[in-house]
This record gives C-alpha cells, structure tokens and sequence, in this order.
C-alpha cells in the first residue's frame, strides 16, 4: 500500500493500492495496477495486459494473498496454502489455468523469498517521498483514516507521478545486479526477450481470461440470477434448462461490464453456450461497482453505530422528565435541623500519662 490518500474518480478519498508484476530475471516491473484495494480483479487484468504485451510467461510466483489465493487468479490450482486443500465441488477456471501459467505460492512466514517485494518495497519508498504528495501522507498504520490536516492529491495526478517513476525504476543505468553489466532493467528484459520462444495468447484466451466466473444455479425457467442480474432469455434456455436441479454450473461475465452476453461451462470443463444475455439490470455495471458499494455500504453502519455511540442523547420524553426532577429539587422545602450526630469515642495512640507539675522556684 502507498502511504498517502487520492481523491478517486468517483470522488471518495482512498489510499491507493499498487499491485506489480515483476521479472524475476531483469528487476523490470513489467506491469502495475492501481486500485483501493488489493483485488483479484485488478491482478486479473495486470496479467491479461502482460500476456497480451509480451507474450504468456512461464511461471506466476506470489503470495497467499486473497487477490493471488482465489479462484479468479488460481482457479483450478490442486493446492493453496491459504486455503489448504481445495474442495472437490465444482471449480471456477481461473487465468493462470487459461493461459497455461504454472503458479507457486510463496511459503507463508517467508518474507525473503518473495523476490517482488523487494523491488516494490525500493519503488514505494521513492514514490511516498515525491513532493507531489507532501500533506497527503497519514502515517503506515491500516484502518488510519484522513484527518483534517491531510490533503488528498487527485487520482490523476498519483497515477501520473507513478507512471513517471516506474518508467525511471525500468531505465536507469549503471545496475550492479547479476548479470546487469551497468544495464538498465529495461535492456536486460529486452535481451532475455529476445532469446525467448513467445508464447502468444489467442483472442480466445484473453477473451476467457478476463472473465469472472463464478459458479451458479439455473432456475426453472432456464435464466441464471447473480449480483442482482437476471441471464437467459428464450435462446439459450433449452440448453441451460438441462442443468435446473442438477447442481451447479460456472457462469462467465465481463467484471467490467456486466450487461456484456455470459457464458456457462459445465462443471467438466466443456462449453454449454454463450451469448447468454442480460434479461434483467441490476443496480451496478461492474464488479468494481459492487464491491465499491458494499464497502461504502459497511462504512455508513460503522458511521452511524459510532454517532449513536457518541450521541447518546435523551429521547424526548425522558428529558422532560428529567426537566420536572429539577424543578422539584428547587422548589422543595428546606429540611429541618440535621439530627445529632452519635459520638465518636476519643482515640488514643498511647498510654495516658499526668501532666507533671512545675518545680517551684528557687529563692
């Protein structure tokens, strides 16, 4: 995470996310995403754009990370340390699978091995200290919130210093690194391209790469209801009403555009259409719509339990009572003479002892 905050595009003022791809051959960062929060649908479409700019790569190496763990990213993956063993019900496909990409997931506790981190951590520091984001800074700590005094740079303005200093990151010469020879990243990563067999993605597989799938239920009528969207209308009902009552199916949708015609496999990996429309709208476009809403949606209880919390005022009916309890005590009649009090007994540290008598004096 990088440590200031950005007024989005939608207007809510966020910290902003990093995710990056880097080769591990070259130090190159190869691919960043930008998003308000570390998400398998961002790191679907960082490795969907590199897969489409410089060919399928061999091998993903990651964390254990929700974004990197789940089936959007590792669907069809026999194991994930996040997750143990993976459950023999029906699996959704996830990129890595599509795109013939063998993914490892780092061992967890290991900090060491995670080669990208590195890179990210040496990139971040430099980009928190440009003077672009001075005043926009609020501190490392998660769940901190934006005070008064923090000034939030616009998302257009972040992106743009980002994109300067990852493009600087990439070209900077006088690497002393193995195998660098005083190169930059760049220059390394282009001869290591060049002596590459490029495995070239299909317009099918950036297609069925970029998708979200997500297993579902066909109802009695042959549609499919998901995220508030109804899919299904009269020419694809014959064949999706063969799976009503027989489990569940995976459902392929644009995660970008959600009203964009669906697609349904079986749960054995063979087709069973496409071109599944949209019957019904739901209230949002978008994957990242849905989740923007939940979170503004979780926000707003959290909000109104801490105002209730804080303002906890009277309702109206026990503040004119207690109004009525006051005037009572002020107008009441003074009471009488407080009652005698009981005596205390005298208490001694020591022995009693008389009091000697003074010497006469001596004529």
């Amino acid at each position: 995470t990088l440590d200031f905050w950005t007024v989005w595009p939608d207007g809510q003022v966020r910290r902003m996310m990093m995710l990056a791809l880097v080769d591990i051959a070259s130090n190159k960062v190869i691919a960043y995403e930008l998003a308000p929060s570390e998400n398998a649908v961002s790191t679907v479409r960082m490795i969907k754009r590199t897969c489409e700019t410089y060919g399928i790569f061999d091998t993903l190496y990651t964390d254990n990370g929700s974004a990197f763990a789940g089936h959007l990213v590792a669907g069809g993956n026999d194991f994930r340390f996040r997750n143990g063993k993976v459950k023999s019900t029906v699996q959704p496909m996830g990129i890595c699978k599509i795109m013939g990409i063998r993914l490892t997931h780092a061992l967890p506790k290991n900090a060491q091995a995670k080669l990208a981190e590195r890179t990210f951590a040496t990139l971040s520091r430099v980009i928190d200290d440009r003077p672009e984001f001075k005043g926009a800074h609020t501190g490392h700590a998660p769940g901190a919130a934006p005070g008064t005094d923090v000034t939030p740079v616009p998302f257009d303005l972040a992106e743009q210093v980002i994109r300067r200093e990852v493009a600087r990151h990439n070209a900077e010469t006088g690497r002393r690194g193995q195998g660098a020879h005083g190169r930059s990243y760049d220059l390394i990563f282009k001869a290591l391209l060049a002596e590459r067999v490029t495995r070239r993605a299909t317009v099918r597989q950036l297609y069925l790469g970029g998708l979200v799938w997500t297993p579902v239920s066909v109802d009695r009528f042959g549609q499919i209801k998901r995220d508030g969207w109804i899919y299904g209308g009269p020419s694809t009902q014959e064949a999706l009403l063969k799976y009503h009552g027989k489990g569940q199916i995976l459902l392929g949708r644009d995660p970008d555009d959600l009203s964009a015609p669906a697609l349904a496999y079986d749960p054995d990996g063979n087709m069973i259409c496409e071109g599944i429309e949209p019957v019904r709208r739901g209230a949002y476009d978008s994957k990242d719509g849905i989740r923007d809403a939940a979170r503004n949606r979780k926000a707003a209880r959290v909000a109104v339990a801490q105002a209730e919390a804080a303002n906890g005022y009277l309702s109206d009916e026990a503040y004119k009572q207690a109004l009525a309890m006051l005037d009572d005590i002020e107008t009441a009649e003074p009471d009488a003479a407080p009652p005698d009090a009981a005596v205390v007994a005298g208490a001694f540290t020591g022995p009693l002892r008389m009091k000697a008598k003074p010497r006469p004096e001596e004529t």
